[in-house]
């Protein structure tokens, strides 16, 4: 076997289908719009909700008390798992996977501060998912302030993170659990974000570049490079300043000890 990883997902994608297939079945107590659109071989499950003028494309499958908002755009073997939230006009792509709890298309945190009060600015943008995309358990993606919030194609967001208003995420980016992204920050193509990293608002990671675990990203990042660390550096130097830190107890005592020894001998000279 010439890759024994992909060889057990071959496996396991004949045995367990994930997603599986639609069933073809509209729950009778599903509230779909008469202006929706439904694609052949669907699956809309209890009390989902679909809006008007959406459109659900062939082998879709919406289910349990998932709600899908007004003029959206659901592509084909889409899988949206129970209890998702979809905001309107919103487009999701092809085989995309959307797992329990995600909410799509929220406000942004967007606010203008006029002397003591802060006064909320409308958002008004919308989002768009493409073709293959996975999204888990819980993650939230803001609608942008204007204009789009992107999510590239093949890119697979993990549990519980927060993507902001005028976010761009490139193709085949894969971010870990606890993530946040802050607003109009662009990802390009080809990141690892490790778990519970924060990125800044209004800066870019270049293609392939990798963030480590934690790590607080306050500017740009270049393209196929490593950082980690707060703030975020490259990820060796990030290392050595670690050690470093690590070195300082035994450095500081070391110090106290030249210390007392040089004390000690100006008394014996006076």
């Amino acid at each position: 076997v010439i890759s024994p990883a992909r060889s057990i997902i071959s496996l396991l994608d004949k045995l367990y289908p994930t997603p599986p297939p639609a069933t073809g079945g509209i729950h009778e107590t599903a509230v779909i719009h008469e202006t929706s659109t439904l694609g052949s071989s669907i699956s809309i499950g209890p009390y989902a909700v679909i809006g008007a003028e959406t459109k659900i494309g062939d082998a879709a499958s919406i289910g349990a008390g998932s709600i899908v908002g007004g003029k959206c755009l659901i592509g084909q073997e889409t899988w949206i798992y129970p209890g998702v939230m979809v905001y309107g006009e919103t487009t999701i792509g092809r085989k995309s996977i959307i797992h329990s709890g995600v909410v799509i298309g929220s406000d942004g945190f967007g606010y203008h501060q006029e002397g003591s009060t802060i006064v909320k600015m409308p958002q008004v943008g919308l989002v768009e998912i493409g073709d293959e995309v996975e999204i888990g358990a819980n993650t939230t993606i803001d609608c942008a302030t204007l204009g789009i919030t992107r999510i590239g194609q093949g890119t697979k967001i993990d549990n519980l993170v927060q993507i902001g208003h005028n976010v761009s995420i490139g193709a085949n980016v894969r971010i870990c659990a606890q993530v946040g992204v802050a607003g109009s920050t662009t990802i390009e193509d080809g990141v690892i974000i490790a778990g519970q990293a924060g990125l800044m608002d209004h800066i870019t990671v270049g293609n392939y570049a990798r963030i480590g675990g934690q790590a607080g990203v306050t500017k740009d990042v270049p393209a196929k490079t490593a950082v980690s660390g707060y703030p975020a550096r490259p990820h060796q130097y990030a290392r050595k300043l670690e050690a470093y830190i690590n070195r300082l107890p035994g450095l500081l005592q070391q110090l106290r000890d030249q210390q007392q020894r040089i004390e000690h001998l100006e008394n014996k000279l006076q």
